[in-house]
């Protein structure tokens, strides 16, 4: 049986390699070389690398219109394809058939990223569709389902555990080709999941406990930092989510009371965020360290001092002179005293987490500086 493979990232590679241990692979195909990090080091994909590792084929092109005759040549018995980041020809779904492992339970979250939509959606179930590929985008008719929970698994877990199934899946469509009765996908009720992009990382106060609660189920437990209006907002999360601590530079009492001190003049719109800090800090059970400037144009320190007294388990409180709001975050007293705490917990947490003696992970969420307030 020859196999052209076609895939590009690690659940690629895990289907790959249960095809290598099978059949004869006559060709893989997978994305060009990309540099990556701030480093800009020129890297191969892993499909790349477990292929040359094993002496097979390997192709790279931009374009799959100009490889229909090599593909030929190739004379494969089926194509497998698995995340590979490129729509095929009609021309090449016609040299012999082509199997995609699409990693969700198809018609649901066709498209670049299935397993990260079910995780934001709070799915119970995944799982991995191998289906017979047509022109169109994750149509084709499906050849065999294999499911899996989702519980509280985090994206990398769910993809290494989608790949050992695709892997199945993949042997087993392969050698039941000729039995299985293709069936045709309802797309009156397909849903679409897209490509991931930086924007879908920002944070907006509306979201603010969404994100908290996705953190800590994708990380663990974390930190929060909260600067300015990201105070009020981080005491805001920090008396819903359990947190290991929680940093306030620069506090103050509502975001309609900043605005007013701000602007001079009330926004009465702005009193539907009710996110009073002072009636959040009393439901917080975390260590809380806070930062002020008695000379901070914006936030009182007679609302920090009074603030003080509402908090439940305050750990550290400093009053810093001659600073303005701007400045009161990038002051080297309260850098110096942040710092080292972040820094030598999240070292502590990291060698436990190495040597498997806990499983909290630093997350550090600093809302409010998008504002420059």
């Amino acid at each position: 049986m020859k196999i052209l493979f076609m895939g590009t990232p690690d659940y690629a590679k895990t289907i790959l390699q249960s095809l290598i241990d099978k059949y004869e692979i006559v060709g893989v195909y997978t994305q060009p070389d990309k540099i990556v990090g701030r480093k800009r080091v020129l890297t191969s994909p892993l499909v790349k690398i477990l292929a040359e590792n094993n002496n097979l084929p390997v192709f790279q092109p931009n374009n799959l219109n100009n490889e229909i005759e090599n593909i030929k040549e190739l004379n494969p018995d089926f194509i497998v394809v698995a995340a590979f980041g490129q729509i095929l020809p009609k021309e090449i779904l016609e040299i012999a058939p082509c199997i995609n492992l699409h990693a969700s339970l198809l018609p649901k979250y066709r498209g670049a990223s299935p397993i990260q939509t079910a995780i934001l959606n709070g799915d119970t179930w995944t799982g991995v569709t191998a289906m017979k590929m047509d022109i169109g985008l994750d149509t084709g008719d499906i050849l065999a389902y294999q499911y899996c929970e989702v519980k509280d698994k985090n994206a990398p877990q769910l993809f290494d555990e989608l790949a050992l199934i695709a892997s199945e899946l993949t042997l087993f469509v392969i050698e039941n080709y000729k039995k299985i009765v293709p069936l045709k996908q309802n797309n009156a009720i397909s849903t679409y999941s897209p490509k991931i992009t930086k924007k879908d990382g920002e944070i907006f106060f509306d979201d603010a406990l969404k994100i908290a609660k996705l953190i800590q189920k994708n990380y663990g437990d974390f930190y929060i930092l909260g600067f300015s209006i990201g105070s009020s907002v981080a005491s805001f999360v920090a008396s819903k989510v359990d947190v290991l601590g929680l940093f306030l530079v620069g506090v103050f009492d509502s975001i309609a009371g900043l605005a007013k001190r701000k602007y001079g003049v009330g926004f009465s719109w702005l009193y539907r965020y009710r996110f009073e800090t002072f009636r959040f800090v009393q439901n917080v059970n975390a260590k809380t360290y806070i930062f002020v400037s008695v000379d901070d144009e914006l936030t009182y320190i007679e609302n920090a001092r009074e603030l003080k007294k509402h908090v439940k388990n305050l750990e550290f409180y400093k009053e810093l002179e001659g600073l303005s709001h701007k400045e009161l975050l990038w002051h080297v007293e309260a850098r110096d005293k942040i710092v080292p705490l972040i820094f030598i917990i999240f070292l502590v947490l990291n060698l436990c987490h190495k040597y498997k003696l806990c499983e909290e992970w630093l997350v550090l969420c600093n809302f409010g500086m998008m504002l420059n307030i």
